[in-house]
């Protein structure tokens, strides 16, 4: 399995088509972050966010 963007070019062509098929599978990322002297507003934002 492979998300579509990554094959968009073969999609296109039709060497490769997209399954409806549905396995309800999930992926998660992470990311590492360092304090910083100055730090992004933005950033801080979307950290506090993810620790609902």
């Amino acid at each position: 399995m492979i998300p579509p963007i990554v094959v968009q070019d073969e999609i296109a062509t039709g060497q490769l088509w997209e399954s409806d098929i549905s396995l309800d599978l999930t992926e998660s990322f992470y990311a590492v972050t360092m304090k910083r002297k100055f730090p992004n507003p933005l950033i801080g934002k979307l950290l506090a966010q993810d620790s609902l």
